[in-house]
């Protein structure tokens, strides 16, 4: 057989190897930088492609301008002249006061054109008044309030100044003169004081003798009068006038008699009378004199020891002493501890001093008594604010009484205004929620030995609720979390930047064929912990299948890996080809042509027969 058809099969054969080995690298490469092969987690992130250069932009031609269409003038409109804006030029006045019932008008003129009025109360606009005059007639209490008018045309507008109405009620006598007599000698202080309620009152302090005319003191315009004692005095009735545009109400009167000058000292006319009260109850006392020209109440202890009204007061800081210095001496919230005490009153004049008669004071020990040990505290709260917020007071009573409580309130800070809630008996009471301030307190007593005692009343406190506040979230810096997620959490109990754990896994015993193991997670965000079973015969958490990225990875290596091994196999085919193909003189054929003539002519070669040897490598 000849050497051509071999080498020609040999050398196809090579090709095809060497095909066969390209394609394994080729698809070993393909597989490397490819998207991921079958069963990769979908979504793998892959390498930008290179940012390419835009092609410049073609210009675009610039159409040619389209001619505009002349627009059909439109007539303009007729405009009026321009108004002359309006300017006050009478105002109110700053206040007015009217009674009850009576009338009023208020009244404002402006410049400009075309005026159009508005009158408002308090800021309120009231219907139908659009006239540059405001008329009231029957005044009532409602009609109080700061009045102004509004005026506007089309080239501005302009406010008057507030008028502020007071719609007066008739002054109400609150305290009468007392004493109802006083004696003086000339030259001594007739001092006297009265009051009234009422608004814009003007006070005026009078006195009368017998049939004379009646006299107005000059310069006397408060509520104390205070002038010397003259003869013209001796015998005259005093009295003070409260006036304000409503109308007008008098005090009782006082006789005043002055001496001439005293001889004798004061001579008793009325001594006081004993009192039993009650353990912090009241008690009054009267002395009289005649010639008399100051009073001194006096108390006498059980040892006989005299004290002044007012030493008195600092001894028993629970003790309410009034008129220490008149005839009537009235003692409120007495304690047990005056039992046995005697008061009387001392009468001086120029002449010397008279001691009246001394009245016993006896004081029967309540069945308990009662301590307000903690008081109620005000608040100013928005409507949406502790809605748990309520009043409380502490009191304990001793002997073992009965506490009892009522609860009182008022729009103002006034004990005369307090009046009691009903149904508010507890030592709590829970505010009503409404828009304001309102004042409350509570009193208190102790029953005990079949007597009650006297309430005794906690300090008075403002409780206000404005409106509703607007919630602003204020989110903690601190995470949140529970088993699935964290977030960072408001004061109300909002929740922000919500989302799941993401865990970082770290085996802690390793599972076996047979038993469980356990891993621990943390939080890569917030920290949390957690620990987790590990099932017997399943791959830990932490040592879990590699990341689509890792997997890809070791596929790619295993087809490199192939690759080179064929490049191996095709090496090694390559080089038995070539050494079967080299000459018998170099490599000793297994098979080759013997020429056993060798005669040289090729005409003879051509008729003999060509032989074939093996070769005997042995």
């Amino acid at each position: 057989m000849s050497r051509k058809p071999i080498r020609s099969v040999i050398a196809l054969l090579l090709a095809v190897l060497l095909l066969a080995g390209l394609s394994v690298g080729a698809m070993a490469a393909e597989s490397g930088e490819g998207d991921g092969e079958p069963g990769e987690t979908a979504g793998e992130p892959t390498a930008p492609p290179e940012p390419t250069s835009a092609p410049e932009p073609t210009p675009e031609p610039t159409p040619e301008p389209t001619p505009e269409p002349t627009p059909t003038p439109t007539p303009e409109p007729t405009v009026p002249p321009a108004n002359e804006p309006p300017a006050i030029a009478s105002d109110l006045p700053g206040t007015l006061a009217i009674p009850v019932g009576g009338s009023f008008t208020l009244a404002v003129a402006a410049t400009g054109d075309n005026l159009q009025y508005q009158w408002y109360k308090d800021g309120n606009q009231l219907v139908g008044h659009t006239e540059t005059t405001l008329q009231v007639t029957g005044a009532a209490l409602s009609h109080a309030g700061r009045y102004f008018c509004y005026i506007q045309n089309s080239a501005g507008a302009v406010e008057s100044s507030g008028c502020v109405v007071k719609i007066l009620t008739q002054p109400v006598i609150t305290r009468n003169i007392s004493p109802t007599s006083l004696t003086l000698n000339v030259g001594d202080t007739i001092t006297l004081t009265a009051a009234a309620s009422g608004e814009n009152m003007a006070v005026h302090w009078f006195y009368k003798k017998g049939d004379t005319e009646l006299r107005e003191i000059a310069g006397q315009t408060g509520t104390t009068l205070s002038i010397p004692a003259a003869e013209e005095h001796d015998g005259a009735d005093f009295y003070c006038q409260f006036v304000n545009e409503a109308g007008g109400a008098i005090t009782s009167f006082c006789r005043v008699t002055v001496n001439k000058g005293a001889s004798v000292p004061p001579k008793t006319t009325k001594d006081p009378y004993g009192e039993v009260v009650n353990e912090r109850g009241n008690a009054i006392f009267i002395a009289r004199a005649d010639g008399a020209s100051s009073y001194t109440w006096r108390f006498i202890s059980g040892g006989g020891t005299a004290y002044d009204y007012n030493t008195v007061g600092s001894m028993f800081p629970g003790l309410n002493i009034s008129g220490g210095d008149t005839e009537q001496l009235t003692l409120s919230y007495i304690p047990y501890e005056l039992d046995g005490w005697k008061v009387a009153c001392l009468f001086k004049n120029a002449a010397g001093e008279t001691l009246s008669g001394a009245a016993t004071i006896q004081v029967q020990r309540a069945g308990s008594a009662v301590s307000i040990t903690a008081q109620p505290k005000g608040a100013t709260l928005g409507l949406d604010e502790e809605a748990d917020f309520v009043l409380s007071v502490e009191a304990i009573a001793a002997d073992g009484g009965v506490l009892a409580y009522q609860w009182y309130s008022a729009p103002t800070n006034s004990a005369a205004a307090m009046r009691s809630i009903p149904g508010a008996t507890g030592s709590t009471w829970t505010p009503e929620r409404s828009e304001g301030t309102v004042y409350y307190r509570v009193g208190v007593t102790a029953t005990g030995g079949g007597v009650t005692t006297e309430p005794i009343y906690s300090v008075t406190v403002p409780v206000t609720f404005t409106a509703k506040k607007e919630h602003v979230h204020t989110y903690s810096t601190v995470w949140e979390h529970n088993d699935i997620s964290h977030w960072h959490q408001c004061v109300c109990g909002d929740h922000a930047d919500e989302e799941r754990h993401t865990w970082e896994w770290t085996v802690i015993l390793a599972p076996t064929d047979t038993e469980d193991g356990q891993q621990k997670g943390v939080c890569t965000v917030c920290g949390y912990e957690t620990v987790q079973p590990i099932p017997a015969g399943s791959m830990p958490a932490a040592t879990a299948a590699p990341s689509p990225t890792a997997s890809r990875g070791n596929r790619t290596g295993l087809f490199l890996l192939l690759g080179a091994l064929a490049l191996i196999i095709i090496a090694g085919a390559v080089f038995l080809i070539l050494r079967v193909l080299r000459s018998p003189e170099e490599d000793g054929e297994d098979e080759f042509e013997y020429d056993e003539m060798g005669s040289g002519d090729p005409e003879q070669e051509a008729d003999e027969p060509t032989r074939t040897f093996e070769r005997d490598d042995r």
